[in-house]
């Protein structure tokens, strides 16, 4: 996915490494700085915070759980994206908080 290169440069201009600021837009699903400095906040004090964004490592989820590769069909039971985003900004798991939403 695109990552939303805006996002990125407001939270770099506030200090943060530029990986740790790519990796928090993407992990947030582009929804912009404030989820995206959320999810900063929330994960810092990680050993891999500053380190390359790793799409592989998309929170240990394979893109069937999360719908990515089963077309519209299995995206038509996901959770709302923007929901997603904040509840993994918070430092849960996306499948996590896929799962959650989805038993809710």
């Amino acid at each position: 996915p695109e990552i939303d290169e805006s996002a990125v440069m407001q939270l770099a201009e506030m200090g943060f490494p530029l990986e740790a600021c790519r990796k928090a837009v993407y992990y947030t699903g582009n929804l912009g700085a404030e989820l995206a400095f959320n999810w900063i906040i929330a994960h810092m004090e990680e050993p891999d915070f500053a380190e390359p964004l790793s799409p592989t490592g998309y929170n240990d989820v394979s893109h069937n759980e999360v719908g990515l590769a089963g077309g519209a069909s299995s995206m038509e039971n996901q959770p709302p994206e923007e929901i997603v985003a904040i509840i993994t900004s918070m430092g849960f798991p996306r499948n996590q908080a896929i799962h959650a939403l989805k038993a809710t």
